[in-house]
C-alpha cells in the first residue's frame, strides 16, 4: 500500500501526487485538511491513476470550511477501476455526485467513516456492483430516507449488496424501507447504536448468515423481541447461523 500525507510539515503537496499516474494497487491519501482549494485538489490527478483498485482518502481534522472540503473530495474523483473506496472524517455538509454516477460501474466496497457534518447520504443504491456498505459515525443524519435508494422503479436498490454495517447514527430516528426486494441478497448484517431508531428493519433476509445488533433499544418491544424477529419474519431466516445481541 502507499501513504501519502499531506502535511505543513513534511512539505509534501497534492501536487506531489500529480506526478505519479502509474500508482497501482492499494493507495492511502491523508492529511486532506491541509488542502487550501479544489483547484488544488484537482492537480493530484486522481482520475487518472488508471491502476488503483483500493483507494483511502482521509481528514485528521476539519479543513478551512465545510465547502472547501466539498470541492477537495469533488476533485479527488477516482478513475472507474476503483474497487474499493473509504471516506473518512470528511467535514463537507454533502458528498459530491461523482460518488454515485454510473462511471463507477466496477465499485464493490465502500465505507464512509466519521463524516460528522453531512446531513444525508448519497444515493448509494444505484451502485450496482456495490457488495460492501460500511455508514459509521454520520451523527447529524436524522433518516435513511427515499434518496438513499435512488429511483426503485427504475432500478433495484442493493441489487449486489451482500454486507451491511450501519454504526453511530445517533440522531437516526426513521429508516424508509421501500416495498419490493431490497437488501434481498444480504448475507452480513450489523446494526449497532442506533438509539433512536424505531419502525422495522429490512425482511427479506433468506440469505443472511449473520446479523449483529447492539444498542436499539427502540427496536425492542415491550415483551422483549425485536422487530427482526416477528411472526412474519422468523420463517424467512432459514440461513441465520450467527447472531449476537
Amino acid at each position: 500500500m502507499t501513504a501519502f500525507v499531506i502535511g505543513k510539515d513534511n512539505g509534501l503537496t497534492i501536487k506531489e501526487l500529480g506526478k505519479l499516474p502509474m500508482l497501482r494497487g492499494k493507495l492511502f491519501l491523508s492529511g486532506l485538511e491541509n488542502i487550501s482549494s479544489g483547484m488544488d485538489a484537482s492537480l493530484a490527478n486522481m482520475e487518472g491513476k488508471k491502476n488503483l483498485e483500493k483507494l483511502t482518502l482521509k481528514w485528521n481534522g476539519d479543513a478551512n470550511n465545510s465547502q472547501v472540503a466539498r470541492d477537495v473530495l469533488d476533485k479527488l474523483r477516482p478513475h472507474s477501476s476503483i474497487k474499493y473506496l473509504k471516506i473518512e472524517g470528511y467535514c463537507g455538509i454533502t458528498f459530491p455526485n461523482w460518488l454515485v454516477n454510473p462511471s463507477l460501474s466496477r465499485l464493490e466496497s465502500l465505507s464512509l467513516s466519521s463524516c460528522e457534518y453531512c446531513h444525508s447520504l448519497p444515493t448509494l443504491g444505484q451502485l450496482r456492483f456495490l457488495q460492501s456498505l460500511e455508514i459509521v459515525g454520520m451523527h447529524r443524519i436524522s433518516a435513511l430516507t427515499q434518496d438513499f435508494y435512488g429511483d426503485v422503479s427504475a432500478t433495484k436498490p442493493f441489487q449486489s449488496l451482500k454486507k451491511l454495517r450501519i454504526n453511530k447514527l445517533p440522531k437516526s430516528e426513521r429508516w424508509h424501507i421501500p416495498e419490493g426486494e431490497v437488501f434481498n441478497r444480504l448475507e452480513e448484517f450489523s446494526i449497532i447504536d442506533y438509539p433512536k431508531l424505531i419502525g422495522e428493519l429490512p425482511q427479506q433476509l433468506s440469505l443472511l448468515q449473520s446479523f449483529e445488533i447492539s444498542n436499539c433499544s427502540n427496536l425492542v418491544s415491550p415483551d422483549g423481541r425485536l422487530s427482526i424477529f416477528n411472526e412474519e419474519i422468523q420463517p424467512k431466516l432459514s440461513s441465520l447461523c450467527q447472531l449476537r445481541i
